[in-house]
C-alpha cells in the first residue's frame, strides 16, 4: 500500500492513529511530551520553572542553572508500566507492559565570577555577575511503547466495504498493489459491479468479527546545552539550545472474519484458475510504518527572586523545527470459504517532510516558607492549532487546516510540594495537562451507542518521591502515575458510522537519581 504522505504526516505528528483516514485521534500525540527529568523533579509533578538548582528545571527554564551553588553530575534509570485499556465496539480488553528505560543524565559546570576592574572602579553597571553555569545533558520527553489489542462484532460496516468505496471510479485495469484498495481487487476482496465496471461490491458489507492489534514502540530525546548567569543573587537569566532525535515505529493489523457463514458465495464468481467459488471467510491486513528525524529549538528564561523567601520564573521555547522521513509497507491476505488463501503486498515507500510543534510559554512561583518548605506552581500554554506540516513536494493545505479545525489552545497547570527534614526530603505533585482537542476532535460516535461522546483529552498527573541529601552526593526516587484517553479509527466507514477505538493509557513509572556534587 503506496500511503498517502499527506494523511501520514497528520496522523504521525498529530496522533492520527488511522494511517488511511484523516481524523483528530491521538490528540497531538507526537507534538506533546510528558513528564520528563529528575526524580526530584518529577516528584513534585515537575513544577520546577522558577525553583532552579536541578536539572528538571534547566530544561523548562534555562534560567534555573545560574541557581546551582556547585557543580552537578546526575543520572536517572526508570521503570514504566503501560496498562492500556481499549474500548471497540462495546468491547473492552487491557494490555500491560513494562520498560525499562534512561531517563535522563546531565552535568552542570558552576563557576563564581570575579568581574575585572580598571583604576580601582567595576566596569559593570546595576545587577553584577556573581556566578555563571554551563549544562549539558539527555532527556527522555516521551516513550510511546504500549500494546493495543481488541475486538469486536461489527454490524453496521466491514473493511472490505471501505476498499469497494475507495476503489470506486476506478477501472479494474487500473489497479496494481501500491494502493489497499488495489490489493484488495487483486484477492477478490471486492469486484465490480455486474453491469458496472466503475463501481465494486464487497465480500462482506457487515455482520464481522473485527480485531484491532498494534504496537507502537519508540521515544523522543532531547540534548539541552545551556548557558546561564546570577546576577546579584536577584536576577537569573538563561539561554538553551535543544536538539531532539524522534523515532517511532507502529506494526497495524486489522482482521475480518465471518464467523457465522453469512456472506458465503454471495456473489456467485467462480474463479477458475483456483477452482474456487470466492465466499468470504477472513482477511488479515498489516501495516509496517516508522518515522525518524531529528529537530531543534530554542529557549530563554528569567527568574527573579522578588523576596528571600519569594521567585517567580518567566521561559518561553521556541517551536521545534523537524525534519522527518516516514517508510511503510504493507500486506493483505483473504481466505476464501474453500480455504483459498490470496497474499498481496505493497512495495516499501518513504516520503521526507517538515513538521513545526506549538511554542511552549511557562511561567512558574516559588515558594520557601520556614527554610523547610518548598511549593512550586508552574503554567504552561501551547497553541496546537500552530502546527505546521510542510514539503517541497507538497504543499499539506488541506492537512494544516484540518489541525487548526481538530486542535485548540492547551493550558497545562503543575504543583508541587518538598518538606525537607534534616537531610530526607519528601515530595508530592500533581498536575492536570490541558485538552489538546478542538470541540470537532474529541467527539466520537460508533454503532453501539446513541449519542454522541467525548474523550478527555486532558493528561492526570499524580506524583510522590523522596530523596537522601548530603554535601557531595544525593539520591532521589519518584513515582508517577499519568492517565489520558485518546482515539483513532481503522477505517472510514463507506456508509454509516466508522469504528472507533478508545484508549485508556494508564503510565506508572519508577525513577532513581543519583547525583554528585562538586
Amino acid at each position: 500500500m503506496r500511503i498517502n504522505p499527506r494523511i501520514v504526516g497528520l496522523g504521525l505528528l498529530l496522533g492520527v492513529g488511522s494511517l488511511f483516514s484523516q481524523n483528530e485521534t491521538d490528540a497531538a500525540r507526537m507534538s506533546a511530551t510528558s513528564l520528563s527529568g529528575t526524580a526530584r523533579g518529577l516528584g513534585m509533578a515537575g513544577a520546577f520553572s522558577a525553583a532552579g538548582g536541578d536539572f528538571t528545571g534547566v530544561t523548562l527554564n534555562p534560567a534555573g542553572g545560574a541557581l546551582y551553588r556547585r557543580s552537578d553530575i546526575m543520572v536517572t534509570p526508570s521503570l514504566l508500566f503501560n496498562n492500556n485499556r481499549s474500548k471497540y465496539l462495546g468491547e473492552s480488553e487491557n494490555q500491560l507492559k513494562s520498560r525499562f528505560q534512561v531517563s535522563n543524565f546531565g552535568l552542570v559546570i558552576q563557576s563564581e565570577y570575579e568581574p575585572y576592574s580598571q583604576y580601582g572602579r567595576s566596569l559593570e553597571k546595576g545587577p553584577k555577575l556573581k556566578s555563571f553555569a554551563f549544562s549539558v545533558g539527555y532527556t527522555q520527553l516521551e516513550n510511546y511503547y504500549r500494546e493495543t489489542s481488541t475486538s469486536g462484532f461489527n454490524t453496521d460496516n466491514s473493511f472490505s466495504g471501505y476498499l469497494a468505496a475507495r476503489a470506486t471510479g476506478t477501472s479494474p485495469s487500473m489497479f496494481s498493489d501500491e494502493t489497499v484498495q488495489g490489493m484488495g481487487y487483486n484477492s477478490w476482496l471486492i469486484d465490480p459491479v455486474p453491469g458496472d465496471s466503475l463501481r465494486y461490491r464487497s465480500a462482506a458489507d457487515n455482520y464481522v468479527s473485527q480485531s484491532v492489534f498494534r504496537i507502537e514502540t519508540g521515544r523522543v530525546n532531547e540534548w539541552t546545552f545551556g548557558a546561564s548567569g546570577n546576577f546579584g543573587d536577584r536576577i537569573y537569566a538563561g539561554f538553551s539550545v535543544g536538539v531532539r532525535d524522534l523515532d517511532y515505529s507502529s506494526r497495524f493489523t486489522f482482521e475480518e472474519s465471518d464467523p457465522y457463514k453469512i456472506h458465503g458465495t454471495q456473489w456467485g464468481v467462480y474463479n477458475s484458475s483456483a477452482g474456487d467459488s470466492i465466499g468470504f471467510n477472513s482477511l488479515r491486513f498489516q501495516e509496517n510504518f516508522s518515522t525518524s528525524g531529528s529537530g531543534y529549538n530554542f529557549s530563554f528564561g528569567l527568574i527573579a527572586r522578588a523576596t528571600d523567601f519569594l521567585r517567580v520564573g518567566l521561559a518561553v521555547q521556541s517551536p521545534t523545527f523537524y525534519s522527518l522521513k516516514d517508510e511503510y509497507n504493507s500486506s493483505l491476505q483473504h481466505i476464501s470459504d474453500a480455504g483459498t488463501a490470496y497474499n498481496r503486498s505493497s512495495p516499501s515507500g518513504s516520503f521526507s517532510y517538515r513538521f513545526t510543534t506549538p511554542t511552549r510559554l511557562t511561567a512558574g512561583v516559588s515558594l520557601i516558607l520556614l527554610k523547610s518548605l518548598l511549593i512550586n506552581i508552574d503554567g504552561q500554554m501551547l497553541d496546537y492549532t500552530t502546527a505546521n506540516l510542510s514539503s517541497n513536494s507538497y504543499s499539506f493545505k488541506n492537512e494544516n487546516q484540518q489541525i487548526e479545525k481538530s486542535f485548540k489552545r492547551s493550558y497545562n497547570l503543575k504543583a508541587g510540594a518538598e518538606y525537607k527534614y534534616g537531610p530526607v526530603y519528601f515530595r508530592g505533585g500533581l498536575g492536570f495537562l490541558g485538552n489538546v482537542y478542538g470541540s470537532d476532535g474529541e467527539l466520537w460516535k460508533d454503532a453501539t451507542q446513541t449519542g454522541d461522546k467525548r474523550i478527555q483529552g486532558w493528561r492526570r498527573i499524580a506524583t510522590a518521591g523522596m530523596g537522601y541529601r548530603e554535601e557531595s552526593f544525593y539520591i532521589d526516587i519518584a513515582m508517577v502515575n499519568q492517565k489520558q484517553e485518546d482515539k483513532f479509527t481503522p477505517y472510514d466507514a463507506p456508509s454509516g458510522l466508522s469504528p472507533v477505538v478508545v484508549n485508556t493509557l494508564s503510565k506508572m513509572g519508577y525513577y532513581l537519581t543519583f547525583g554528585l556534587r562538586f
